[in-house]
């Protein structure tokens, strides 16, 4: 009940808080109605039937035999039921409210004047009725009234996020004193606070590439010089490769990083062939598995192509793939192209236990020691950034990472 109640929107809220309050009020009122009603029968009752003795007195004493309205009957002792012949002189109620009695005496004769309220039973069910229907038309009346006070009351709060969604600069009811206008003044400063950090860190990501770049490009450069240099059988030569194929890995790491801090519509999209694409990356972690007995082996199941950007593709393959072949000691790391899917597998040790495979957590704990807990929280960020799924299954026989487009 408490899941339903807070599934409802503010309108329903509204509109169910006026109607239980309607609803409330007329129970309340109903009763009030009904306990004075009950009352004031048995008064009016009370006073009929006094009234009757009367005339009855009068018509007697002038020795005629009085004649009955409606709805009362004159006993005496002779033909009285038995079951009222215990009742004193004066008024009561007999078997709850259905019969009306009283007692009087003539010349000490006793006499019981009978009252029923058949026909006042009937007119009182057919109020009843009129009374349920107004009830009715209340609550209607209730719910009509909450839904068009719920719309006025909302309609700013819907403004509010109108102007959020459009990304304007200016809210509405910036200047006005009520609770509404605190609430856009509130939302104006930390949209304020979140466009002026994103500036900052945009600046930051900006000049730190291109600090970066430089440095990158003088490590690389020297590096390949160094690999122009050696002798070819220098033992530096294969160290010097090495400090290669990471600078171009670094620079491939920071494009991406560059292509995460923009939002993903204003990303360059084209038509991208994926075999080619997957193919450069098999060919790139051939190092890794040169010196272990490990197979690397690429399956095409059928021609892939899809609208994407080729670096954030190309970033996330990679990132994928040289995981696969860096932590697989033996086995099998096996590449399987679909046309709508991917599918990373290797024979590996499986993630570390405790890590989550529906989020993966930056710097996780757990996987420190690993070195997997960025690149797969990098990975996942740019699958998410090109709007594709990945699905992760990992067990002690090795992993399955798979992307769907």
């Amino acid at each position: 009940m408490m899941r339903f109640a807070n599934q409802m929107t503010l309108k329903v809220r509204i509109t169910c808080g006026i109607v239980l309050l309607m609803l409330a009020a007329l129970a309340l009122i109903a009763a009030a109605e009904w306990l004075d009603a009950e009352a004031r029968k048995e008064c009016i009752i009370s006073e009929h039937l006094h009234q009757e003795k009367d005339r009855i007195q009068r018509a007697m004493q002038q020795g005629k035999s009085p004649v009955m309205a409606d709805d009362y009957q004159l006993y005496d002792m002779r033909n009285v039921a038995e079951s009222f012949r215990h009742y004193g002189v004066g008024y009561h109620k007999v078997d709850g409210s259905r019969w009306h009695l009283l007692v009087f005496d003539i010349q000490g004769q006793p006499y019981f004047l009978v009252h029923t309220d058949a026909r006042r039973s009937y007119f009182e069910r057919v109020i009843a009725g009129y009374a349920l229907l107004a009830i009715v038309l209340c609550l209607l009346g209730a719910a009509w009234a909450g839904h068009w006070v719920s719309k006025r009351a909302v309609a700013p709060i819907s403004d509010l996020v109108y102007a959020l969604q459009r990304k304007q600069k200016s809210f509405p009811f910036l200047h006005e004193t009520h609770e509404i206008g605190v609430l856009a003044r509130a939302i104006a400063q930390r949209q304020q606070e979140a466009e002026q950090f994103l500036q900052r860190e945009q600046c930051f990501v900006s000049d730190a590439s291109h600090e970066l770049r430089t440095s990158l490009a003088i490590v690389a450069c020297a590096a390949e010089t160094l690999v122009y240099q050696l002798p070819q059988d220098s033992a530096l030569t294969a160290s010097a490769a090495r400090i290669v194929r990471t600078a171009q890995e670094m620079e491939l790491q920071l494009e991406s990083y560059l292509l995460l801090s923009r939002e993903p519509q204003k990303l360059s999209r084209t038509v991208l062939p994926l075999l080619p694409l997957v193919q450069d990356c098999v060919d790139r972690c051939q190092p890794w598995v040169a010196d272990k007995p490990l197979l690397l082996v690429l399956d095409v199941l059928a021609e892939a192509r899809t609208s994407a950007n080729a670096e954030l593709v190309r970033s996330v393959v990679w990132n994928l793939v040289r995981n696969a072949c860096q932590y697989t000691s033996c086995g099998e790391v096996r590449i399987t192209l679909s046309a709508r899917s991917l599918v990373v597998s290797d024979t590996g040790p499986g993630l570390p236990a405790g890590m989550d495979t529906h989020h993966f957590e930056r710097f996780a704990p757990s996987a420190s020691a690993r070195g997997q807990g960025l690149g797969l929280s990098i990975a996942q960020r740019m699958v998410a950034h090109l709007g594709w799924r990945m699905v992760v299954h990992s067990s002690s026989r090795g992993c399955r990472f798979g992307l769907e487009w």
